[in-house]
């Protein structure tokens, strides 16, 4: 797992609920896509990295899945 920020006095905690989101994810049944399970899932300590780096670095691809179709989900 890495992670662009952290604090390390949260990190067990941070490790707990990512582990039990992807379990919730897994059990749920959530499907990528293309159908695929659900396998990983990206943290982020401040929405500001999401937004303004990660989200710009992928629009080409958001929009080509939106344009054959397909949904775009994020939780926040």
């Amino acid at each position: 797992m890495t992670f662009y920020q952290y604090i390390d006095y949260q990190f067990d905690n941070l490790l707990i609920e990512a582990r039990r989101n992807l379990l919730f994810l897994s059990l749920s049944g959530a499907n990528h896509f293309n159908q695929t399970p659900v396998t990983q899932i990206t943290l982020f300590f401040d929405e500001t990295f999401f937004w303004h780096y990660y989200i710009p670095a992928r629009t080409r691809e958001i929009t080509e899945t939106i344009l054959q179709g397909n949904r775009i989900r994020f939780l926040s």
